[in-house]
């Protein structure tokens, strides 16, 4: 049970729920659902050669809004652009998950959809949008906004004041300077250290952190 004043803030922690993803990530997801006191009843997916290899774990099949509509579904995928792609065929309400070993501020906020794993320190004024993914030990300063569909891998380091735009991908142990803006779908890569702003679609990499690749603007 979450104390009064930090479950204010979090939107969509529930009881019970459905998983859509049934690979390596979707495991992780389920202990971290788990652990905050929420029982995963089945896993969606539509790739029959997917495994999901735990224990007492029921595969639903191919996604479908008929299948326990009372319940809420949490769409475990780790590509952002894919997670993206998925959400408007999903008819159930979405929920989210924090393990309780997050330290979040009682001013912090998110939109549905969101997992947050274990050590993770998020402070005053920041912001999730919808479906975001914040890994293992990522520290989160204050007033960041952080856009939908983006991931934050185990690590990370983000300074206060930081935007961070729809779909980006930041990294292992990367580390983003205060003030500064990060442009949607770019990709921060591991262990580069971000000091100036990064623009829309590009990749990279350094200490400091260049630019190495720009990419394709696919949405």
């Amino acid at each position: 049970m979450l104390p009064e004043n930090r479950s204010k803030n979090l939107k969509g922690i529930i009881r019970d729920m459905l998983v859509y993803g049934t690979d390596s990530f979707a495991k992780i997801v389920r202990e971290c659902a788990n652990a905050s006191g929420t029982d995963v009843k089945g896993f969606f997916s539509n790739n029959d050669n997917q495994e999901l290899k735990l224990e007492n774990v029921s595969i639903i099949g191919p996604y479908s809004r008929e299948v326990q509509p009372e319940e809420p579904v949490l769409i475990a995928v780790e590509d952002n652009l894919i997670r993206k792609t998925l959400v408007p065929g999903i008819g159930h309400k979405f929920a989210s998950v924090i393990h309780p070993h997050a330290i979040l501020s009682r001013y912090f906020s998110h939109e549905e959809g969101c997992i947050i794993f274990q050590g993770v320190v998020i402070q005053a004024g920041t912001t999730l949008g919808k479906h975001c993914i914040i890994n293992t030990g990522v520290k989160l300063d204050y007033d960041c906004s952080i856009g939908d569909f983006v991931s934050i891998a185990s690590g990370a380091i983000i300074g206060g004041d930081v935007s961070i735009g729809e779909g980006v991908a930041v990294g292992p142990g990367a580390i983003v300077s205060p003030k500064v803006k990060i442009g949607k779908w770019s990709v921060i890569s591991a262990g580069a250290v971000v000091t100036e702003d990064v623009p829309e679609y590009v990749v990279v990499e350094g200490i400091p952190a260049k630019i190495v690749k720009k990419l394709t603007q696919t949405v």
